[in-house]
């Protein structure tokens, strides 16, 4: 009887019984402890130094917390109504979704440009090429701020010494209100442009050889090929480095600070020199957490959006 049973049993049974054999019964009591012994501290490492900095920086939000005066009494969101009330935040604000538009933009379309050329080239100029092109990003901001201030400079500067062969200039590149923000640009395009062009190289070589030999042989054009492949298929590569390049142009600082202090005037000032001079200037604590969770708003909301409009799901 016994073995006539066992003979009929459901084989989902004998799959289970042969599973837990291979896997086990899970950790024990005292595994576990272990375990969270070992992790407690990096728990409490990540919890002094990430968390509480960001609850602390919220709660100063609330509080007229100056570095001045002892008394820090709870004032709710007079902070934030104040640095909305503010016209510096403003003009700040505008110049900073100036620069990241322009900048993420420029770096886009060089970026796969330039990948795709690199890309097309054969080893070992497409790696030499690469290393090139890298090689600014490399470089300290700091480094490269001072460098191009020297090359923006409007007296003997090398910019403005080439543009004289052709009969343009001299410019007033970091002094002029209607030059300074261009300037900017193009030394932070300089310095960023090899993180997108090594991110869309990377991207192409996700791309199946085939569909592009299939392409050739119903006669597509290389521009075809890539307009209708390339471009489609590295949709993904370009939504990261659109979302990657937009919150780092917000975080602008380093090279306004290095250069220009945010002039002439306030014509190149950005949200995180509008936050470094409060918090470290005017020790108003509380505007400048104020400020910066502003600016987490608007990084998230751009972010969103971006990810709203173009995520998809491809398939090849």
């Amino acid at each position: 009887m016994t073995a006539s049973k066992a003979a009929h049993a459901p084989p989902l049974q004998g799959s289970r019984s042969r599973l837990s054999q291979l896997v086990g019964s899970g950790p024990t009591r005292s595994q576990t402890i272990f375990g969270w012994i070992w992790l407690t501290p990096i728990l409490l490492y990540f919890a002094y130094f990430s968390y509480y900095p960001i609850f602390s920086a919220l709660s100063m939000s609330f509080h007229r917390w100056s570095l001045t005066i002892p008394e820090r009494p709870f004032i709710g969101l007079g902070n934030y109504v104040w640095v909305f009330n503010d016209p510096t935040f403003w003009i700040s604000l505008t110049n900073t979704l100036y620069f990241a538009a322009v900048y993420v933009a420029a770096c886009l379309v060089l970026g796969l440009v330039l990948g795709t050329l690199i890309f097309s080239f054969r080893e070992p100029f497409k790696s030499i090429m690469q290393t090139v092109v890298f090689l600014p990003v490399m470089t300290s901001m700091v480094v490269a701020a001072q460098v191009w201030d020297l090359m923006y400079m409007p007296g003997y500067g090398i910019l403005n010494y080439l543009l004289g062969f052709v009969g343009l200039g001299p410019y007033m590149w970091l002094q002029s209100p209607q030059t300074v923000m261009p300037a900017i640009i193009i030394l932070s395009v300089w310095k960023g442009l090899g993180y997108f062009v090594v991110l869309f190289i990377a991207g192409l070589t996700t791309i199946p050889y085939h569909l592009y030999e299939a392409a050739s042989i119903d006669g597509a054009s290389p521009f075809q090929a890539f307009w209708r492949i390339s471009l489609p298929l590295l949709t993904p590569t370009t939504l990261f480095c659109l979302v990657t390049g937009s919150i780092g142009a917000f975080q602008v600082f380093t090279q306004v600070y290095a250069t220009t202090r945010g002039g002439p005037g306030k014509a190149s000032h950005v949200l995180l020199l509008y936050l470094y001079d409060h918090g470290f200037r005017f020790f108003e604590m509380g505007r400048a957490s104020a400020i910066a969770f502003i600016l987490f708003g608007l990084v998230l909301i751009v972010t969103l959006i971006q990810l709203r409009l173009l995520r998809s799901q491809f398939q090849y």
